[in-house]
């Protein structure tokens, strides 16, 4: 989900709205998305991911190396990909004034009932940069494990995103799990 804006709207189009904090939270952004002295970092693109995902970027990582991809390659590294029924979520922010405030996030995932899952893990992508005027840009990563809380495979679910910012602002961006398939 892209969440860049231009001309006054995500180009995902309704895909975020404010979970906390009301909706000037989205207007704020969208009226300025690089003012990052006032609102913080923001969030510029959601990827959600499963292990049917995981086994593509295998085939593509093959093919870039102009080779193919066996099926006794993709079960060896079978080990190496997510366990069943987790989810991935890659979420590229800009804007951090550093880089330590990258544990500030807060990500959860809302099930259809309302439930709320903490992530199992979170970490980093090793392509953090600042930008011209020190602000820091990278990758989140965050697992979760839905059908323990509940979620089913073709569930649309919320993920919740705070960001450092010391604004009361969350947002709510909506999957829809059926689409996976």
């Amino acid at each position: 989900m892209d969440l860049t804006v231009q001309d006054g709207k995500f180009r995902t189009d309704g895909g975020l709205k404010a979970f906390d904090g009301g909706d000037t939270c989205v207007s704020d952004w969208l009226a300025a998305p690089t003012a990052y002295d006032r609102s913080g970092s923001r969030p510029v693109t959601l990827t959600l991911s499963g292990q049917a995902d995981q086994l593509s970027f295998q085939a593509a990582a093959a093919n870039d190396n102009f080779k193919n991809l066996t099926p006794d390659d993709a079960l060896k590294d079978s080990a190496s990909r997510m366990p069943d029924g987790q989810l991935r979520l890659d979420l590229v922010v800009a804007g951090l004034a550093d880089l330590k405030q990258r544990a500030a996030y807060t990500v959860r995932l809302r099930g259809p009932d309302g439930k709320l899952s903490a992530p199992v893990k979170a970490s980093y992508v090793n392509d953090w940069k600042a930008d011209s005027a020190g602000r820091f840009g990278g990758t989140l990563v965050y697992y979760f494990e839905p059908t323990k809380v509940g979620v089913n495979a073709n569930d649309k679910v919320d993920l919740l995103v705070r960001t450092e910012a010391d604004s009361g602002c969350a947002y709510a961006v909506n999957f829809d799990l059926g689409q996976f398939y």
